[in-house]
């Protein structure tokens, strides 16, 4: 489900910008649910802002609704105009959690891909280049 870029750092090394910008909508809607209308109109504007192009609502709708399967996003269906519709929201720690579960897999992604490999040490290596 993620890739990392390792030339871009932060949350940008893992989602693409219309992404962060569709979470940032998401986190700034705060405990509120909100839906795809909403997200994709106020990501766009400010993709438009940022003078990129612009994405589909089906797009954001898909990152969105991935996201949600995948239990990083809270859903909830709602029923309003043209029926019954999906609202999301972040998980009550916010960015920090999003984050942090992401992590958590990529990093268990990766321990899956090379079993013979002694993460504890490569964990203890980095940790000692940090210090220097």
């Amino acid at each position: 489900m993620f890739s990392v870029n390792t030339d871009k750092t932060g949350i940008r090394a893992i989602f693409r910008d219309y992404e962060v910008i569709a979470l940032k909508v998401i986190e700034e809607a705060g405990i509120v649910y909100i839906d795809i209308r909403e997200i994709y109109e106020e990501a766009n504007q400010r993709m438009k802002d940022r003078g990129h192009n612009t994405r589909s609502r089906a797009t954001y709708y898909n990152f969105v609704r991935d996201l949600a399967d995948h239990d990083l996003l809270e859903t909830r269906e709602e029923t309003g105009k043209g029926g019954k519709h999906d609202t999301f929201r972040l998980k009550p720690g916010g960015m920090v959690e999003l984050k942090t579960e992401v992590s958590k897999r990529i990093i268990q992604s990766v321990i899956n891909a090379f079993p013979e490999l002694n993460f504890g040490e490569i964990i203890s290596g980095l940790e000692q280049r940090a210090l220097f």
